[in-house]
C-alpha cells in the first residue's frame, strides 16, 4: 500500500517530522530515503520554540512560523485523518503518523496512498485531503474543495475539567407513568381472484376485524380495564376510545390529592434525613427541605430539595404501545388518527419510536387535549 506513495526518510535524530517536511519542499531525484539527499531542516525551517519529537499540539505553531499547512493521517483499519489544518496554504504537506516508529513518513501521492484501500483499479482518483472523498477529475475536486472548506468546518470539543461528568437529571422519570395503553389489532386475509397477466398482482387483502386495548393504571387497579371491538368499523371505534380516554384520564390526573397526615415518626424521619430522595444528593445546612408527596394518591414519598420538588412532576402523556406498530398495525390506524379531529389537520404530529420489537405511538391529540386545557403540574 505504501509503495511509491510514501517516502521514508531514514533520520538519525528525533527530527523525523522536520525531515518529512523537507522531503516535500525539496524533493530528491534519487535516494529519497537518505538524509544526505536533502538540505538540513535547521537551515530551511523556523523551529523557534519547537521541541522534538514533534507532537500534534505543536503543529499549529509550526505552521504559523513557516507558512506551511500540515495534514496528518494514520492507519487504523484504513487511512484516517487525525489532524487537519485550519487553512490550506500554497505550501502544503501530508504526513503519515506511525506509532512507535522513529522514521518520518511523507505522503508523496495521496491518491495512490488512499486508493489502495478502496479498489485495485489503477484509474487515478483525485482525493480531497480533508474529507477523503474522491473524484475522477481535478475539476470536480476543485469544486468540492471550495464547498468542503465551508461545510465541514467542525471539530471535536472534549469536556473541560469542570464539565467532564455526566449525571442523570430527569428524576421525574423514575416514577411510573400513571396511565398506559397496550393495544393490538387483528386482520383477516381476504383472497382476491385476479385474471391479470402481470408478473405482479394482489392476491390477498388485509381486512381489520378486531381491535383490543388494555388501559393500565399504575396506582389504582380499579381504573385499569380491557375493552375490544370486533367489527369492520373497529378502527374508528378505537380512535374514539382514545379520545374519550384522554378526557376521562384528564379529570383523574387533574385532581390534587392532599398529603396524608404526618405522624410523629414521619416527622422524625424527615428531620433526620441526610439525602434528598429525588436527586440523592446530601442536604447542606443552607438547603430548604420540603415534603414531597404524590398528587395522585396523597402518599408521602420523602424529603427533597425545594427545586427538586418543583421539578418532580407526574407525566401528563398517555403512551399507546402496539406490538409491531411500525411494521404492520400503523398502516391501518395512521389515516384514522391523522384525520381524527380538525386540530390534527391544522398541526398533525405523530411520533413513532421502535423499541426492541415493539413501537411506541404517542397520539398527538391525546397530548393536545391536556395542553389545550393549560394543565399545570407541580409537587
Amino acid at each position: 500500500m505504501l509503495k511509491r506513495a510514501v517516502i521514508n526518510v531514514q533520520s538519525t535524530d528525533n527530527g523525523c517530522f522536520a525531515w518529512s517536511v523537507i522531503a516535500a519542499l525539496h524533493p530528491a531525484q534519487k535516494n529519497v530515503e537518505r538524509e544526505s539527499s536533502y538540505p538540513h531542516y535547521s537551515t530551511v525551517l523556523n523551529l523557534a520554540g519547537i521541541e522534538f519529537p514533534m507532537t500534534l499540539s505543536q503543529i499549529k505553531k509550526f505552521e504559523a512560523l513557516n507558512d506551511i499547512s500540515i495534514n496528518v493521517y494514520a492507519i487504523e483499519k484504513g487511512i484516517v485523518p487525525i489532524r487537519l489544518t485550519d487553512r490550506k496554504r500554497s505550501k502544503h504537506v501530508n504526513l503519515l503518523y506511525v506509532e512507535n516508529d522513529s522514521v518520518g513518513h511523507l505522503i508523496k501521492d495521496l491518491s495512490r496512498f488512499v486508493s489502495s484501500q478502496l479498489s485495485r483499479k489503477k484509474n487515478r482518483k483525485y482525493f480531497c485531503d480533508k474529507c477523503l472523498h474522491y473524484f475522477d477529475s481535478s475539476a470536480k475536486l476543485e469544486i468540492h474543495t471550495e464547498d468542503c472548506g465551508k461545510l465541514n468546518d467542525c471539530a471535536i470539543r472534549l469536556p473541560s475539567e469542570d464539565d467532564k461528568w455526566l449525571s442523570f437529571c430527569n428524576h421525574c422519570r423514575k416514577e411510573r407513568i400513571p396511565f398506559i395503553v397496550y393495544a393490538d389489532l387483528e386482520c383477516a386475509l381476504e383472497r382476491i381472484d385476479s385474471d391479470s397477466q402481470s408478473a405482479t398482482h394482489t392476491y390477498h387483502h388485509h381486512n381489520v376485524f378486531s381491535v383490543g386495548y388494555y388501559e393500565h393504571c399504575s396506582y389504582d387497579s380499579s381504573l385499569s380495564g380491557y375493552r375490544f371491538c370486533r367489527d369492520k368499523d373497529c378502527i374508528p371505534w378505537f380512535v374514539k376510545e382514545l379520545r374519550q380516554l384522554a378526557h376521562s384520564v384528564q379529570s383523574v390526573i387533574s385532581a390534587n390529592v392532599p398529603m396524608v397526615d404526618f405522624t410523629r415518626d414521619d416527622w422524625e424521619k424527615f428531620n433526620s434525613a441526610s439525602h434528598c430522595h429525588v436527586c440523592e444528593k446530601p442536604f447542606t445546612p443552607d438547603d430548604k427541605r420540603v415534603r414531597d408527596h404524590c398528587h395522585l394518591t396523597g402518599r408521602y414519598r420523602g424529603p427533597t430539595h425545594s427545586n427538586c420538588n418543583l421539578n418532580y412532576r407526574d407525566s401528563r402523556c398517555i403512551p399507546v404501545v402496539f406490538h409491531n406498530l411500525s411494521g404492520y398495525d400503523a398502516h391501518f390506524i395512521i389515516k384514522e388518527i391523522a384525520t381524527a379531529s380538525e386540530q390534527l389537520n391544522k398541526n398533525p404530529w405523530l411520533a413513532v419510536q421502535d423499541v426492541v420489537g415493539h413501537a411506541k405511538l404517542w397520539p398527538w391529540f391525546i397530548r393536545k387535549l391536556f395542553w389545550d386545557r393549560n394543565l399545570t403540574d407541580h409537587n
